[in-house]
Parts: structure tokens; C-alpha cells; sequence
């Protein structure tokens, strides 16, 4: 995978305000990731919690810092879960778990 989309991590802190209403503060990163779509397995999993997964993106972990939405495009996303990523490949041999790289299983708003 070849990380060529472009994603906003967001994160969303609530602090009170100056009249006592919470103020919402966002603090974004930019980063590239892998879009993939949710597998068979994730989909149903989810929806046997009453969660939906709409998206999967797949990105460095050290890059990412516990985010709690995903902006893609115009559409913001919440993050579900994150696992590590399944597999990784070179020319020889197969990985199971790639430690560099962190799965985000998001839901759209």
C-alpha cells in the first residue's frame, strides 16, 4: 500500500466557556493513508453490537495519537476501534502483523 490519500485526524476537546457553555476546540493533523472498504467479517460484527463501519483507514501508527474523528474529503468520520493491521508483504515472505501501522474502523456521522 502506497498511503496516497489524504486524511484530517481530528480531535475535538470540550472546555467551559466564558459564560459557563462548553466551547468546542478542534485540533487537526494531516496525514496520508490507505482508504479500504470494511470487510464481510467487520461489517457484521458491528452491526451484531447495533455499530455501524463504514470505512477502514489504514495509517502509520505513529501518527496517530487516540484521534477521535477522521475527516475524509467533506465527510467527517468517528473512529470505532482501531486494530493493527492484519498483514504485511514483501517480496519473500508474509507478516502477520505489521506494527507500523494502525487500522482505523470508522463510522460516518
Amino acid at each position: 500500500m502506497r498511503m496516497l490519500d489524504e486524511i484530517t485526524l481530528r480531535e475535538v476537546t470540550r472546555t467551559p466557556g466564558a459564560n459557563g457553555f462548553p466551547a468546542k476546540a478542534v485540533a487537526e493533523t494531516a496525514v496520508y493513508a490507505d482508504v479500504e472498504s470494511v470487510g464481510q467479517s467487520e461489517y457484521y460484527a458491528a452491526q451484531s453490537i447495533k455499530r455501524r463501519a463504514d470505512i477502514v483507514f489504514v495509517v502509520k501508527e505513529d501518527e496517530y495519537s487516540g484521534q477521535t474523528e477522521v475527516q475524509y474529503g467533506s465527510t467527517i468520520y468517528d473512529v470505532v476501534r482501531t486494530a493493527q493491521k492484519y498483514e504485511a508483504r514483501t517480496n519473500t515472505r508474509l507478516y502477520r502483523a505489521d506494527p507500523s501501522k494502525i487500522r482505523l474502523i470508522c463510522s460516518r456521522r
